[in-house]
Formats: C-alpha cells, sequence, structure tokens
C-alpha cells in the first residue's frame, strides 16, 4: 500500500444556446439561407482529497478548475442560376472566447505551509470563410469548381504561479504560453462525377491548398505551404441488396493553433511545451466499403482501409515532465 484516498468531486456545467435559421426564396429559382448561434458555458469543478501516506505526512488536496467560454457563428449561402450552372456562394463567421482557471493547494497534517499553484488563460480563436461552388453538367458528367479562403487566427495569454509560504500566489515566468497564431488559407477543387452504368458511379476530384502560417511570441516564425488534394472514388451496386464503394484520397490536415504555445496541467503535474514548428499533416488514404442488406435481419457493412502519413502528429515526451505535439515523418 503506498497511498489511500477518499476522494468527493463536484461538478457543475451549463451551456445555454440560442440559435435560428431563415430560408428565403428569392427571384426565379434563387435561395438563400442564413443562420446564427450563440453559446455561453459555465464550468466549475471542485476535486477534494483526503491522501493518507503509510509512514509519511497525511494531507488535504484541493483542485478547483473554473472554465468560461462565450461563441458565435454567423453563416449562409445564396443559390442562384448562371449561365448554364449554378453558383453558390458561402458564408461564415466564428468566433470563441474562453477563460480558465485552476488552483492546486496541498495541505499538511503536520503544519508545513501549504503548497501549490495556479495556471489562468484566455484565448480568442477566430476564423472567417467566403467559399463559392459552381455546378453544371458538360460531357456527360457532373463538374464543379469551388473556391474557398479561410482567414484564422489564434491568441492566448497564460500565466503560471506558485504558492508561496505566506500563503500568496506569486507569478513565475512562462513565457512559452503568450503569443498568437494567423492562417491565410486558399484552395482551387475541381470535381467531376459520372454515372457509367445504372449500377456504377465515378467521381474524381483535384486540387491544391495555399496556406500561410504566422506565429508570434517567444519565437515568430512565418511559413508557407503548397499542398495538392484530391481523390478518385468508384461505387458499385452488383445486387439491389449490395453496395460495394473504393476510395483513394490525398488528405491535407489541419493544425490546432493552441498547440503552438505552452500549457500547463497542475493536477496532473505536468504540461504541454509547445511548438512552433509544426507541420500540417499529410496522408494516401485508400478506403474499401461493402454493405450488404440482409433483409428483417437488418444490414452488415465491411471496411478496410489503409492509410499512410507524412508529418503525422502525435504527441512527444519530453525532459522535465513536459510534453509537445509534434511532427513524425512517417506513420501508417
Amino acid at each position: 500500500m503506498t497511498e489511500v484516498r477518499k476522494i468527493h468531486l463536484a461538478n457543475h456545467f451549463h451551456a445555454p444556446k440560442i440559435s435560428g435559421s431563415v430560408k428565403w426564396d428569392g427571384p426565379g429559382s434563387s435561395v438563400a439561407h442564413f443562420n446564427a448561434e450563440y453559446q455561453q458555458t459555465y464550468s466549475d469543478n471542485h476535486d477534494s482529497e483526503d491522501r493518507t501516506d503509510p509512514g509519511g505526512v497525511d494531507r488535504h488536496y484541493d483542485y478547483t478548475p473554473h472554465d468560461r467560454d462565450h461563441n458565435y457563428e454567423i453563416g449562409g449561402d445564396f443559390e442562384f442560376k448562371l449561365g448554364p450552372g449554378r453558383l453558390k456562394l458561402i458564408g461564415l463567421d466564428r468566433d470563441d472566447h474562453e477563460r480558465y482557471r485552476e488552483d492546486v493547494v496541498f495541505t499538511y497534517a503536520d503544519g508545513s505551509p501549504d503548497t501549490g499553484g495556479r495556471y489562468s488563460s484566455v484565448n480568442l480563436s477566430k476564423e472567417k470563410v467566403a467559399r463559392a461552388e459552381y455546378n453544371w453538367k458538360m460531357f456527360g458528367g457532373d463538374w464543379q469548381l469551388s473556391g474557398e479562403s479561410a482567414f484564422n487566427s489564434y491568441d492566448g495569454v497564460a500565466h503560471l504561479y506558485d504558492l508561496d509560504p505566506s500563503g500568496h500566489f506569486s507569478e513565475t515566468p512562462f513565457p512559452g504560453g503568450t503569443g498568437g497564431v494567423t492562417e491565410d488559407r486558399f484552395e482551387s477543387i475541381l470535381t467531376l462525377s459520372l454515372q457509367r452504368a445504372n449500377n456504377l458511379t465515378r467521381q474524381r476530384v483535384g486540387g491544391v491548398e495555399y496556406s500561410k502560417i504566422s506565429q508570434t511570441g517567444s519565437m515568430g516564425l512565418t511559413r508557407t505551404f503548397w499542398r495538392p488534394k484530391g481523390s478518385a472514388s468508384l461505387a458499385w451496386t452488383p445486387q439491389k441488396s449490395l453496395n460495394l464503394s473504393l476510395k483513394l484520397a490525398r488528405v491535407v490536415g489541419q493544425l490546432s493553433f493552441g498547440d503552438f504555445l505552452a500549457h500547463a496541467d497542475l493536477d496532473q503535474g505536468n504540461g504541454s511545451a509547445g511548438n512552433v514548428n509544426l507541420v500540417p499533416p499529410q496522408s494516401w488514404e485508400l478506403n474499401f466499403e461493402a454493405k450488404r442488406d440482409l433483409g428483417k435481419w437488418g444490414t452488415t457493412t465491411l471496411k478496410l482501409y489503409g492509410k499512410w502519413y507524412q508529418d503525422y502528429i502525435d504527441y512527444i515526451p519530453l525532459p522535465g515532465r513536459v510534453e509537445s505535439r509534434g511532427n513524425i515523418n512517417k506513420a501508417t
């Protein structure tokens, strides 16, 4: 026996949200949609523990994380006939503001001074997207040409404190926890769908993505990436009760900007060092699916897949009880 703990957990969470949508049938065959939502999140937790250490000093542990968040999302689209096809214009605006704090305090039965710490952060993330899709029929197939621009930003300010013998939280240097990241991303995609027979459909997708990622803070960097992306897929229905599909895709992943900055986890006694050199992952993905209709017995599905990654992102352990998100050259 190394330790006995008596634990009481109290978790309080509320996330009220209001949302709405409007549809407008415009002149001719034009149609528009508008939607919006706003949400607030309140989270207050308390972990209270009495810890008995055989041969050591008994102690009381208090862990109190608090989270406040409010976010909104506004989006819409407008579709209308243009030339031989139809054009759809799409827009999105998203904003998320989070305030977080956690305290850890140890109280000792022998009267020793309390020990512990505090971690607090304020994070603001924004995303704005403008997209256009043009669909038309030509050469026996369905065509779509799309273009998209996205502007993302993340700003974080974090503070770290130690509990001093007088019972006050004294701030310690934590420069890696403050900074910002912006991304300007553009892509263009051409899609062709062909119905070769009543039971056979092929689709080809090809395009390119360009992104510019800039990081501010202790190690500000600006990098640009050109990445091809697309897919080829085949869907076949040899029997009414059997559907087969095969898809090969070149996928470009996205980064979580919070991984660029350092974080602390006082409850676990570790943290993340942050990594400003992260690179978006890429992968070749092959997927096969067979779906069988068994009548009154329902359906059964078989899925086989393989994925081959470049710059795969995983957790990397580092000295000093910290870790960081980092890239691995290859993974399968």
